[in-house]
């Protein structure tokens, strides 16, 4: 039997080794993938909205913090919805 400081290495060891497993490596590249897509898409509609568009009822300081709320927004309002309806569905056996 392992003791625990042997065991908490075997788990640093191979958090690191799942990149490099053939079935975990396409879902951390899309799951980062998926992210910086989300990122950059947010940048850039900040700097259209901040730079070009010029809309009168948001000062140009203040567009920044909108804009990110209204991506998050979402989250926050379907978080417990999507939850409820993950606990409630049938499970495939």
């Amino acid at each position: 039997m392992k003791s625990s400081n042997e065991q908490s290495s075997d788990v640093e060891v191979s958090q690191f080794g799942l990149l490099k497993q053939k079935r975990f490596a396409p879902f951390f590249w899309v799951q980062f993938a998926g992210a910086a897509n989300d990122n950059l898409f947010k940048f850039a509609f900040a700097v259209m909205v901040t730079y070009q568009l010029s809309v009168s009822w948001m000062p140009p300081s203040m567009a920044g913090l909108v804009i990110a709320a209204l991506f998050i927004l979402p989250y926050v309002v379907f978080s417990a919805t999507s939850g409820q309806i993950a606990i409630n569905s049938r499970k495939p056996s």
